[in-house]
Parts: C-alpha cells; structure tokens; sequence
C-alpha cells in the first residue's frame, strides 16, 4: 500500500509537469520561433506594424538590432528590430476565429484550475473551505497585473490613449510617475499613477506618449527579457541603454506631442525635469536638466 501511494504521486508530479509543457511552456516556444522568424525576413520595402500599435515602411536596416521606419513622409523613428510584431499581409490573427481563441481561453482556464487542484490535493487533504479560499487566490492570479508587484495588486481602471494602442491603466497609487511593463499574458500595458494625471493633466499626456514610445521603439520588450532573468548579470548590462531609452522616448513624445498642436504637454514636461535639476529623475536615469535640455533639442529640431 505504501509503494502504491508513492507510485501515485509521483505520476501526479509527471502528469502536472506534462501539463504545464503542454499548456503554458510549448505555446510560448512557438510564439518566440515565429517572432524570431519574423525579425530574420525584415527587408527593405516591408509594410510592418510595431508591438505599440503603429504601421510603418522599413527604409533602412541598421546592423542586426535597428530599424528605420518611415510613419509619414515627414516623420521616420529608429527601433528595434524586436519590436516590430508583424509584417503587413501576414498578420497571424487573419484567419482566426475569435470565438474559438475566447473558447481556448476558457479551457485553458479550466486546465490551470485543475492542475491547481491537483496540486493542493497533492499537498494533503482538501475541505470544501479550502476549495474556496484556492479558487479566490486564483481568481486573484488571473488579474493580469498582479506580478510581484505590489502596487499592481489594487484595482485598476483602464482609459483611453490617444497616442498608442496599448492597453492603459489608471493606478491610485503607483510608486512611479508611469510606467510600461508586460503582464502575465506577455500583453504590453502602461500604468499612470492617478493623482499625477490629476494633478496636471497636460503633463499627463506627456507621459502617456512618453510609455507609448518606450513600447514603440522596443524598450519594454528588451528590459522585459531582461529582468525575467535570474540573477543580477542581465541587469547589469542594460545599465547604460537606461539613460538613452529615456532620452529616444522624451524626443519620440516630443515629436509626436507636436504633430497633435500639444506644446502646453511638452511646457510642462520641461518645466517637471527642471524641478529635478541636477539630480537623477530615476535609477541610471539622465538628470532633470539633461532631461529637460533634450525636450528642448528635439522641440527645435526640425520634424
């Protein structure tokens, strides 16, 4: 009878771990080959569309990692080549149909919550009580901003973005003035802290163009693999890009800023990086007046 019992849970461990290939590792090694696939084919000419929503033509091919990418005749933008999700014609969704995806969502829903299941049944006896308080721990989970970030765990509400198409969130109290990151679906998000957005709503939007451009120009993808990583080293290396990310996103937000007539949003961002001065407006960040003398720059340069 002992061996029996072994013998069970150690096919529970194999068939949970058999799951989890199956339902969440697989899937994202097939995504990852077909993006990669993607970025290899990049040529001249190519109509593409970038992970924060914008079409463009590839007009030149920087190296491996970089891109120029024409958006109108008078405004082209630099990224990187990672950014970009799709080519035009080729669009991965055109033939999906999408009652059969809300369908697998559903499942794999289902199949989380019974792997779940087994798991805690593994662990020991389960009561009706404890069913319930899984079910809301996993209910909690699904949220798709919960990380391990603690601000994430309060509500959010979402509005409208005039600059991207990326989901945006409202947080009542976010540690940061904004930012963008990835949730648990690999989705690109941006969060604005709500009483700065309050507070002066000119220089909200600028830092809502400010997100878009760092998910634009391929910023939050290549953090992102970043500190998925373990260890400290990723890190480490993505120390020195930190300043010029924030320099290409405050000229990208400038620029488009522009092209809207909303030069009360780029005033008051200039006048924010100034309240900085010559401290840093963030960790390995460039310092308010280099910040601010940047805004300027790209105000003056011709479009």
């Amino acid at each position: 009878m002992f061996m029996q019992d072994i013998l069970i849970q150690i096919l529970l461990v194999l068939g949970v771990l058999v799951v989890a290939y199956i339902f969440l590792i697989r899937p994202q090694l097939r995504r990852l080959t077909e993006h990669n696939r993607l970025i290899s084919s990049l040529e001249l000419g190519d109509q593409i569309v970038t992970g924060g929503g914008l079409i463009g033509t590839i007009v030149n091919l920087e190296g491996a990692d970089i891109v120029e990418i024409k958006l109108s005749d008078a405004m082209r933008v630099r990224a990187l080549r990672n950014s970009i999700e799709e080519k035009l014609g080729e669009r991965r969704t055109s033939n999906v149909d999408f009652a059969d995806l809300e369908d697998d969502h559903n499942t794999s829903i289902s199949r989380l919550l019974t792997t779940l299941f087994l798991v805690t049944w593994m662990a020991g006896p389960v009561g009706a009580n404890d069913l319930q308080g899984a079910d809301e721990d996993v209910l909690e989970g699904l949220s798709p901003l919960i990380g391990s970030r603690s601000e994430f765990r309060h509500r959010l509400f979402s509005i409208d973005n005039p600059y991207c198409a990326i989901v945006t969130y409202v947080a009542p109290d976010l540690s940061e003035q904004a930012t963008s990151t990835k949730d648990a679906d690999d989705r690109s998000v941006i969060v604005i802290d709500a009483p700065t957005l309050k507070a002066d709503r000119a220089y909200g939007h600028f830092l809502l163009a400010h997100e878009c451009c760092h998910h634009t120009l391929g910023h939050t993808r290549l953090t992102s693999q970043h500190s998925g990583q373990l260890g400290p080293q990723p890190f480490y290396y993505l120390q020195p890009l930190l300043k010029n990310m924030e320099f290409d996103a405050d000229g990208c937000a400038v620029r488009m800023l522009k092209r809207t007539n909303e030069f009360n949003a780029i005033e008051s961002a200039r006048k924010r990086m100034l309240e900085f001065g010559t401290s840093q407006t963030g960790a390995y960040y460039p310092t308010g007046i280099e910040r601010a003398d940047n805004i300027d720059h790209n105000l003056a340069a011709e479009d």
